[in-house]
């Protein structure tokens, strides 16, 4: 309401939402500290509310008219009340209305026929009535309108008090059906870390929790749809993660004068769904791109002598590796008598050219050796991928909006320097889900970054927790596809060779089920009744995807946790699962270091101690683990006898 009165009036009605929740409050106190069982009306509301500010008096009527506009457009049908009430009128049963309100009587009529309840035989509306359930002398009423036994009625409601306890205390038999507010998972929308913003909620936060309450009570409206716990995430988790995102993303590349907007392969891919579905409502003017990129295809252009130095920077990996892989990613021809030359057998040796003194040496030794090989591939890479960036209008842009995941920056970097020789002129403008510390110095001012959910934050040098963050957003933004390795020609037509080939790459069905969840969300959010395209700020964004990592439902840790996962993307399924254990209670006594090793190793920790079926276990998670002593400083005494002991078994 108040949006749109003040886009109309002006700032005359800044601060009417407060003003209008006072008013009620008061008349409500005022007229209860008399009498409990009496009632008021909207008419009593505003009285109040322009005593309190009389310069809204011309506007009296106009008011009272959006306000019952406002509400029609908001109100949603409770299904199972619906189907309740279809199937009474089946049975020829006499079907009334009891609703405690301040709203007119014949405005709740409206509302009971848009919402699908035709054919019933009696309202009974509080104001109109003058008394309430809340009292119990409503019921009294209806009781002697019918002229009935009471313990012929059967009550349908969701109030426990008003409903239920009111309703039997008459002889009335009563049902409880679930209340929508109940059903919200509360504690993800608070926080302490987040207290500050949660003193007054907007218009778009207020629809955000009703549309969730809605689905909760309602599930989707779409048929076909099958809700499962995968849909759910989607719906309830992805789906604000990504409308958030790309609705604040919009709102920078409008004040920014931005026309092009490019989805960096692979997590852009479903971001830009998520735009494109926006924008069919939104209606602005800006170009969305699925931007072919990755780290390989950014890097390797802008080869530097010694080649050895720049490839280890970016290129060479923690553990063993085979020498084939190095090769193959360079595309690198070395014959194999050249090989042993340089200390290999062949191509199938592992190497671990991070740890091992001696495998670094060979390994830079090679690619010195090669150094003209690989700056004529670079040199003919870059040449293909200025052509790439040509044709999606990169190169004539002068603003140039870039969009990922996040989290350090450097892709956007080294596209910079791709882009600067030939478009000197342009101003790229990155958007991410967040960015790190460590980014600060990859951006300057020609090259801007911008964190949706975190900007330039440490974490409170929590690794781990950052890291559960953006593997959680790899896999809700997993794609169809291989990543890029780079641009080349064929018969004279320039096209994307990617790291694996795949002619058919597919999303794994949990992740399917996801998006299709999210982009749901997505549909019905950006179709809320408001003035303008709802937006969702980012503290509730951060705070509903920390609570949720933090801790998961059993159903949605099995469900992510349970996915292949290969720390690049979804993988195969024989790669090892995100979350899912595989020590047992048999394990952890032939090696009592098992357990530890496997909770370290993890994708997602608290997802982890839910998959554990073992009570035992999940008891020496409990009390070893740091990552769930620290959140519970009731259990340190606990933890203090627990931990020498393990510390001695692990000795």
């Amino acid at each position: 309401m108040e949006e749109e009165l003040v886009e109309k009036h002006g700032k005359i009605f800044l601060g009417f939402s407060d003003l209008r929740f006072k008013a009620e409050l008061e008349v409500v106190s005022k007229v209860w500290s008399l009498d409990r069982s009496a009632e008021v009306n909207l008419d009593d509301i505003y009285s109040t509310l322009l005593y309190l500010k009389p310069t809204l008096k011309q506007f009296e009527q106009e008011i009272k008219e959006v306000e019952l506009r406002t509400e029609k457009s908001v109100i949603v049908p409770n299904y199972q009340v619906l189907n309740y009430f279809n199937q009474a009128r089946k049975l020829q049963k006499t079907v009334i209305f009891v609703s405690d309100i301040y709203l007119p009587k014949e405005h709740i009529e409206k509302i009971l026929t848009i919402s699908g309840y035709n054919g019933y035989d009696k309202l009974f509306v509080s104001c109109a009535v003058g008394t309430n359930k809340a009292s119990g002398k409503l019921f009294d009423v209806v009781i002697n309108d019918l002229k009935i036994k009471p313990e012929e009625i059967l009550h349908i409601g969701d109030s426990e008090g008003s409903d239920i306890q009111q309703a039997r205390l008459k002889g009335i038999n009563a049902y409880q059906v679930p209340r929508a507010a109940n059903l919200l998972n509360t504690s993800r929308y608070s926080s302490d870390k987040y207290q500050e913003y949660e003193l007054k909620k907007t218009a778009s936060e207020s629809l955000f929790c009703g549309l969730q309450k809605n689905y909760l009570l309602n599930g989707s409206k779409r048929e076909g749809v099958e809700q499962n716990s995968s849909y759910s995430i989607g719906y309830e988790i992805l789906g604000p993660l990504c409308y958030g995102f790309v609705s604040w993303i919009i709102q920078h590349a409008e004040a920014k004068n931005i026309k092009h907007l490019y989805f960096i392969a692979r997590e852009g891919w479903f971001l830009k769904k998520v735009f494109d579905e926006i924008n069919l409502v939104a209606k602005t003017d800006i170009i969305s791109h699925y931007f072919y990129a990755s780290r390989r295809a950014l890097f390797f252009p802008l080869i530097s002598r010694p080649v050895s130095e720049f490839l280890f920077s970016f290129l060479v990996s923690k553990g063993s590796t085979k020498l084939s892989k190095y090769l193959k990613t360079l595309e690198l021809e070395i014959d194999d008598e050249r090989l042993r030359k340089l200390g290999f057998q062949s191509q199938d040796d592992l190497i671990d050219a991070k740890q091992n003194p001696q495998d670094r040496s060979r390994l830079e030794e090679l690619f010195d050796s090669e150094t003209e090989q690989l700056e004529r591939l670079a040199n003919e890479e870059k040449s293909n991928y200025l052509e790439y960036l040509q044709q999606v209008e990169m190169l004539s842009n002068n603003n140039i909006g870039l969009v990922d995941s996040g989290w350090f920056g450097n892709g956007q970097k080294k596209l910079q320097q791709i882009i600067e020789p030939s478009n000197p002129a342009a101003n790229i403008f990155g958007f991410y889900l967040a960015l790190h510390e460590q980014a600060k110095d990859k951006f300057d001012e020609k090259s801007l970054g911008y964190g949706y959910l975190y900007q330039f934050d440490n974490f409170n040098n929590d690794i781990e927790s950052f890291l559960e963050i953006s593997r959680m957003v790899e896999v809700f933004l997993s794609a169809p596809a291989e990543s890029l390795k780079k641009f080349s020609k064929k018969d004279g037509v320039l096209g994307p060779v990617f790291m694996k080939k795949n002619d058919n790459p597919k999303l794994h069905p949990t992740v399917a089920q996801m998006h299709e969840g999210a982009l749901d969300f997505v549909r019905d959010f950006v179709r809320v009744p408001t003035q303008q395209i709802p937006t969702l700020p980012n503290h509730l964004v951060a705070n509903l995807l920390e609570k949720f990592i933090e801790n998961p439902t059993e159903e949605e840790a099995f469900s992510i946790g349970t996915l292949p996962y290969d720390a690049k993307a979804i993988a195969d399924d024989n790669e090892p699962m995100f979350a899912f254990p595989e020590v047992k209670l048999t394990d952890l006594l032939k090696n009592p270091l098992s357990l530890d090793k496997e909770f370290k190793n993890t994708f997602w920790r608290s997802a982890y101690y839910q998959n554990h079926k073992s009570p035992i276990l999940k008891f020496f998670l409990r009390y070893t683990q740091k990552y769930f002593i620290i959140k519970d400083p009731s259990l340190s005494k606990v933890y203090d006898v627990v931990y020498r002991t393990y510390k001695k078994i692990k000795k």
